[in-house]
């Protein structure tokens, strides 16, 4: 939720350097979900009805299914921040994703484990509805590359202890353990690794584990030592620089891991409102379709976009994450980063696989490290 926060609030500051939309100030409000739908819904509605938005940043897979029918209700265009597959074939209009889906997530954690020689590993993957799905990706895309499963362990969120499923993890003894638990489970899940001998064995996580929260949970210095994780490439895109102005205006620290994808999720999204000249859904949808499909004019910020647009030119908006094309589902591919937090809890990019390589690793070729 930070990174997602921080992104759209850089984003805000670049419009707004330009003189906002429509010569209006652009306003990115704060609807605090606490990850969970019961308290999404009635936040959400309450911003719908005091402040009469007409787009949003968001939700997360956490709390999509409880928000999606208000959004397309209210007929809001949408920038989806979550990896859930089940948005692989979406048929939302108005729900354009703006990060990559954990299909090339989990891809990622499984490159990274055949790459370094974990022929066999275990896989403990929270139960949680957000995250269903990314075990089955993950697990697919390993025993495609060559590796073998040696338990498939899940994890009910919250727990005070996991320490029989953990005991079964240690006792099938893996190379690797593959993972996606949520921050509120992690100490308990790590404790018993502890507890039972299984710190020898090297972690590979998923987003979440690069969270703020799930560091601070677990300790940096942990993290430096055992675990590296999958996440969407910081790696600059050609709107980078821009990124990295604007969020230094906005923050005082570096940019937290895909706070990238809500930036561009929030330019593009202010760039279809100018382009419609309207807050019809309908027309902010078509002007985000001409905005990612060439023809056009290629800008990497708010202000070249603008100029074209107002010029009456087609602008290819490329972003900070990369290039802003929507396939027929409306969803986005990217490059990963495999990275690793140090010991100031900052993360350290230790390879990035390009979208090519995780195409090519999704039907068996595991990829090539890039540095």
């Amino acid at each position: 939720g930070a990174a997602m926060w921080e992104g759209a609030k850089a984003g805000e500051a670049a419009v707004n350097a330009s003189g906002g939309i429509g010569g209006r100030k652009l306003v990115v409000d704060l609807v605090d979900t606490v990850g969970d739908p019961a308290d999404a819904v009635p936040a959400l509605n309450k911003e719908i009805i005091t402040n009469h938005p007409i787009g949003a940043i968001g939700p997360t897979t956490s709390e999509i299914f409880g928000l999606q029918p208000i959004l397309d209700r209210n007929k809001l265009p949408f920038m989806f921040e979550g990896g859930s597959t089940v948005f692989d074939t979406n048929k939302d209009p108005l729900l354009w994703r703006s990060n990559p889906s954990d299909g090339v997530l989990g891809v990622c954690m499984a490159s990274w484990a055949i790459q370094h020689g974990y022929k066999t590993a275990a896989f403990t993957f929270s139960t949680a509805e957000s995250v269903q799905t990314l075990g089955k990706v993950v697990e697919d895309a390993y025993k495609k590359l060559g590796g073998t499963i040696t338990v498939s362990v899940p994890l009910t969120p919250q727990q005070p202890s996991y320490r029989s499923e953990i005991l079964r993890v240690v006792q099938s003894k893996p190379q690797a353990v593959l993972l996606q638990t949520e921050a509120v489970s992690a100490g308990a899940y790590f404790n018993d690794f502890r507890e039972l001998g299984g710190l020898g064995i090297p972690f590979i996580g998923s987003d979440i584990t690069t969270g703020s929260d799930f560091i601070k949970a677990v300790t940096p210095d942990f993290m430096n030592k055992h675990m590296v994780s999958c996440v969407g490439s910081s790696q600059p895109g050609p709107g980078g620089d821009a990124f990295t102005k604007f969020y230094a205006q906005a923050f005082t620290h570096q940019p937290l891991g895909s706070a990238n994808y809500a930036y561009d999720g929030t330019v593009d999204l202010a760039l279809a409102i100018d382009k419609s000249n309207s807050s019809d859904s309908a027309q902010i949808n078509t002007a985000l379709r001409k905005l990612s499909d060439p023809p056009g004019t290629e800008c990497v910020n708010y202000d070249a976009c603008l100029k074209l647009i107002k010029d009456g030119k087609d602008a290819n908006y490329r972003g900070a994450s990369g290039p802003m094309k929507y396939d027929k589902y409306n969803n986005v591919f990217g490059p990963f980063d495999v990275v690793q937090a140090q010991a100031d809890g900052n993360l350290k990019t230790l390879v990035t696989y390009s979208a090519d390589q995780l195409t090519a690793a999704a039907n068996g070729k595991a990829p090539a490290a890039t540095p």
